[in-house]
């Protein structure tokens, strides 16, 4: 079984951090409480990010990233580093999916610090 590779962002402001409930009408994990973000796909480009913060990270990964913050909660992550919303962004860690699980990731979390609350808008679809 191929293992894929995926992202998800951890936004954390003031003490707090932000998480999503997944749809109940999901196969993986319905209604679990997860963080915005998703596999990163075959076209993603390898090259480094040309952002701030994002430059020094994992170039597919933050390509990934990046698009799968503006699908899932239309957020910008390049313009809201531009305009000094974001304060740093850094890998936390990684993750192995259970084996017990069909579609296993390996999936790299990283840590969004933010200067002011946000106003995601979700995709619920």
């Amino acid at each position: 079984m191929k293992i894929l590779d995926a992202v998800s962002a951890v936004f954390c402001h003031a003490g707090q951090v932000f998480a999503v409930r997944r749809q109940k009408n999901l196969q993986m994990f319905p209604g679990y409480e997860s963080f915005p973000g998703g596999k990163v796909d075959a076209d993603d480009p390898q090259s480094r990010y040309p952002t701030r913060f994002l430059d020094d990270l994992d170039g597919r990964n933050m390509h990934a990233l990046v698009r799968e913050l503006r699908e899932e909660l239309n957020f910008d992550l390049p313009a809201a580093i531009a305009a000094g919303q974001v304060t740093n962004v850094r890998l936390l860690g990684t993750s192995l999916a259970p084996s017990i699980i069909p579609y296993r990731f390996y999936l790299h979390y990283y840590r969004i610090d933010l200067h002011s609350r946000p106003d995601f808008q979700l995709d619920c679809g």
